[in-house]
């Protein structure tokens, strides 16, 4: 699966997200896609079923609240929370772990000086990474390219519980890279578009629209995207509406559209296949 990919909580106003492909814009999230090459058929359809329901279909607003990313995003984030102060204004660039840097720039108010949140507020954080290198014992990891993060939020009552909290995360081109001890690339992947969704009201609201490539679908470029948006209730297990489009090579694509008991997925335009919740 892209092993880049977390829940993400986001609503926030767009600001573009680079490209230098002629792929197809999407939707409110207002980015371009690259145009795919992955042909999607009975056969491959194993793994796309697999990112989407990680992507799309499994999302929380909270699941951001911490501002925490994966890999060594995450770590760089880490390092400077706990510089964090009520009002933050702040640029720079810091050291990866084991080697490359992270030039990082954050804005924002309502965060404590331990990197906690106020009742009430926002933040916004974005990172581009140089190389950067996380050795981990039996091999290492290397990421480059950028990432942004918007976040507002209201009545947060200090775990994890919010009135409202919305969310924008952009990727631009940031890829990830891991490598066994004897040097050897075991995995990859890139990532390009954006992400947005919103908690309010006990309701969750997910967009996506993305370019992924990764050595699982032989780095080669699918895009999805939310042509309805996802929605889920606090109460409920699943969402209970969304349509999510995957786009492959040669005209060839995946539809799959929330329902009452599971996902209907349609084949290159074939006759919709109804998977259960607890099939995903």
């Amino acid at each position: 699966m892209i092993k880049w990919l977390i829940p993400v909580a986001a609503s926030a106003v767009l600001m573009g997200c680079n490209s230098d492909s002629g792929g197809s814009g999407s939707g409110e999230l207002n980015v371009s896609l690259k145009s795919p090459t992955y042909l999607i058929s009975a056969e491959s359809r194993g793994e796309i079923d697999t990112i989407v329901a990680d992507s799309a279909l499994s999302v929380s607003a909270s699941d951001f609240s911490d501002v925490s990313l994966s890999r060594s995003n995450a770590r760089s984030v880490a390092g400077m929370k706990s510089g964090i102060s009520s009002r933050i204004s702040e640029s720079g660039s810091s050291d990866c772990e084991s080697s490359g840097t992270v030039s990082y720039s954050v804005n924002g108010n309502g965060i404590n000086d331990d990197g906690s949140f106020k009742s009430s507020g926002s933040a916004s954080i974005s990172l581009t990474s140089n190389n950067c290198t996380y050795d981990f014992g039996s091999g290492y990891e290397v990421e480059n390219g950028g990432i942004s993060i918007s976040l507002s939020w209201s009545g947060y009552n200090g775990n994890d519980s919010f009135n409202s909290i919305a969310a924008t995360v952009l990727f631009d081109e940031l890829s990830y890279e891991e490598y066994g001890i004897d040097d050897e690339l075991i995995y990859s992947d890139n990532v390009d578009g954006g992400i947005k969704a919103s908690l309010a009201n006990n309701e969750s609201s997910v967009q996506i629209a993305l370019s992924l490539s990764s050595s699982d679908i032989n780095n080669q470029v699918i895009t999805i995207e939310t042509t309805t948006t996802v929605k889920q209730r606090s109460s409920d297990l699943y969402p209970y509406q969304g349509v999510v489009e995957v786009k492959g090579g040669n005209g060839t694509s995946i539809v799959y559209t929330v329902v009452a008991n599971g996902v209907e997925v349609s084949l290159n335009g074939g006759q919709p296949e109804l998977v259960t919740w607890n099939e995903i």
